[in-house]
């Protein structure tokens, strides 16, 4: 392929985490998306740890448990 030529496929990276899933704790509690951080009230603590080990940073209990397939701004009526 040149330079010229035009890739027309599209391409879609998706990325786990705050925006697009479902980020729970090692008690499977839902730390993001909660309702009240959907309205604004509550704002989690998703900071990494502060720690390496050598050149890797040590990883938290937050995990992504599924992609959102909904967001409700009020539960059970919107």
């Amino acid at each position: 392929m040149n330079t010229k030529q035009v890739n027309k496929k599209s391409i879609v990276v998706f990325i786990h985490g705050i925006k697009g899933s479902m980020l729970v704790d090692e008690k499977d509690s839902t730390v993001w998306l909660t309702g009240a951080q959907g309205l604004g009230l509550d704002t989690p603590n998703l900071a990494l740890p502060l720690t390496w080990q050598g050149e890797k940073q040590e990883k938290d209990s937050i995990r992504a448990k599924e992609v959102l397939s909904e967001v409700k701004v009020i539960p059970f009526i919107l």
